[in-house]
């Protein structure tokens, strides 16, 4: 299992669901710049593993294929 989604299982007693909602791409790279804020120690192969199997959920018809079509890989290239 992933690292983060270890840690973050173990700190929430397992009240945790890998997903989000987001009504924008925006979001998507606000929720990636988030997660690694908060674990500065997590390699770019960690997160690319932890947002692999994430769902995401659109809130925003009119950018819903955006939304479903993000690439986790390429933004967290990018971002670091």
């Amino acid at each position: 299992m992933n690292t983060i989604l270890e840690t973050i299982l173990k700190n929430r007693q397992g009240h945790y669901c890998h997903a989000i909602e987001v009504c924008s791409a925006y979001e998507i790279i606000c929720i990636i710049e988030d997660i690694a804020n908060e674990f500065p120690e997590a390699t770019k192969e960690e997160l690319n593993d932890f947002f692999n199997n994430i769902d995401v959920y659109s809130l925003n018809e009119d950018d819903e294929e955006e939304i479903h079509n993000f690439n986790f890989e390429q933004a967290i290239e990018q971002l670091f």
